[in-house]
């Protein structure tokens, strides 16, 4: 009688185990040097000011000028994102540490939604085992500490996955009907926020749509609930519409920004697609992602032929990271862009080595019971290393110097940031005007930029990266703080300069 006590308690402590080593990890890479590994960079300074924006001024917008200020249209971060980190301005003070630790929140929660969905599909070892790879994936931090978009969409998306899952397998009953409206309202809701955190997310209707065809039976017998998911997202979307788009930039520019916003040539959109899926066969990081995918598609054309029982959040990731992976094939090429994919793909992965295992031992009748296990433990050992590799040493914050020195400008000078938003962020005052090149078919500030000719501004700051686009004019340099450049107006240069 003892035998199946000691087995449950091994069991019990395998799993307890499992979780701490998960927590460990995500605790342990989420907090290393978290204000300077990624070094904050262009597009996440400019959430982060306008988030700062959001928090001093009440709008949602990027200041060009004092009182001047320019709306979202273009900026692909939405509210979810930019209320939590204004909230945390307003509490904590503009600083990279209060906004990167509100990340590590968006990293532990996405994480915790994650397991609890692997759990609910395919039990608790394979969730377990899935929420480990995701915290030994290194891409999840190198993304998720930046103020961006990403992880708090992938956060929202999860969260509406689990209502949207709460629905089809809820009891039936009075009660469990009220609770049924409930969940699809709040599945709408979260998949309305991640499609307002950052437009990538708005492919989720995509799979929410797949998932309804696919399930159709189930939600025409749940139309109300079907009703009620729209009804959600709705409402979120309206308010990222009324949040996102001032007016100033119209329609017409908005959705061709958004299909291409590298204003890329039909002929160099056909190239970039060949390059970048020429990728998935010669880098790593897409070999990696390729190799998930293969095995999550046919996990799930094994499932189909079958004809199990495939869930709506299931069917909606699949379709999610198809779309994803189409998206990602017109841009630059950069792996944040099928970032939101390959997470998801951890997910499939256990049950898909279980299946295979299954199929290999009814087909060849071989013992395969720890195949899963040992590949899995290998995934995680190639992973764990190559996480190492990115963590091991400590950065520091490459805009702590600038700061510094920005907090002892005398507060009557004028100031202009030149491709700095993020210390446009940190300035303790509100005195300053901005430029900031997107790519070719967007600028904001262009008229700010236009005064530098007559040295309006007695302060410039301008990254070492740009300082060939304003140098041999009104401005000398005054000092050097890491990466970027500070410039003073030079009266000698330019004896009838203007002020603001």
């Amino acid at each position: 009688m003892n035998a199946p006590v000691r087995s449950m308690t091994n069991i019990s402590s395998l799993k307890f185990a499992l979780f701490l080593l998960s927590v460990a990890l995500l605790l342990a890479a989420s907090l290393f040097s978290l204000t300077g590994k990624p070094p904050v960079w262009f597009d996440e300074g400019i959430f982060l000011h306008a988030g700062r924006t959001l928090a001093d001024e009440g709008v949602f917008g990027i200041q060009v000028a004092p009182g001047r200020f320019e709306d979202l249209s273009l900026v692909t971060s939405g509210y979810p994102l930019l209320v939590p980190l204004a909230l945390v301005v307003k509490f904590f003070g503009p600083s990279i540490f209060s906004a990167r630790l509100m990340m590590m929140f968006f990293i532990l929660g996405f994480a915790a939604l994650f397991f609890l969905l692997a759990k609910r599909l395919y039990g608790t070892y394979p969730a377990l085992a899935s929420a480990l790879l995701l915290a030994s994936f290194a891409p999840l931090y190198g993304n998720g500490k930046s103020v961006l978009g990403e992880v708090p969409g992938l956060f929202y998306f999860m969260a509406g996955l689990l209502f949207l899952h709460r629905i089809e397998t809820g009891q039936a009953g009075v009660d469990s009907a009220r609770k049924r409206y409930l969940y699809s309202l709040l599945a709408g809701v979260g998949f309305g926020l991640a499609a307002s955190t950052k437009p990538l997310f708005l492919l989720v209707a995509g799979g929410v749509f797949a998932a309804v065809v696919v399930r159709f039976q189930f939600w025409k017998r749940h139309l109300r609930e079907f009703l009620n998911v729209g009804i959600g997202a709705a409402i979120t979307l309206a308010v990222w519409a009324g949040t996102q788009f001032g007016g100033s930039v119209s329609i017409e520019r908005v959705l061709s920004f958004y299909a291409n916003p590298y204003v890329l040539a039909a002929g160099t959109i056909t190239t970039v697609i060949k390059t970048n899926a020429l990728r998935f066969f010669t880098e790593s990081t897409p070999i990696h992602f390729a190799f998930l995918f293969v095995l999550c598609v046919i996990f799930f054309v094994s499932r189909f032929r079958r004809r199990e029982r495939v869930y709506s959040s299931e069917v909606a990731i699949l379709v999610f990271i198809l779309l994803v992976l189409a998206a990602y094939l017109r841009t630059p090429g950069w792996y944040r862009y099928f970032f939101t994919a390959h997470v998801m793909l951890f997910l499939f992965l256990p049950p898909v080595l279980t299946r295979i295992g299954e199929f290999i031992h009814s087909r060849f009748r071989l013992s395969t019971g720890r195949l899963a296990v040992v590949v899995l433990a290998l995934l995680f050992v190639v992973q764990l290393g190559h996480f190492i590799k990115n963590e091991y040493r400590y950065e520091s914050d490459t805009t702590e110097p600038a700061r510094i020195h920005l907090a002892a400008i005398p507060p009557k000078k004028s100031i202009m940031f030149y491709n700095a938003a993020e210390l446009a962020y940190l300035y303790p005052r509100k005195n300053f005007s901005q430029y900031l090149f997107f790519n070719e078919g967007f600028e904001v500030g262009k008229e700010s930029k236009d005064k530098l000719a007559s040295g309006a501004f007695d302060v410039l700051v301008v990254p070492g990266a740009n300082l060939a686009e304003v140098s041999g004019g009104c401005y000398a340099l005054e000092y050097t703080a890491r990466s970027y450049i500070f410039l003073t107006k030079d009266p000698g240069r330019c004896p009838e300069a203007g002020s603001l």
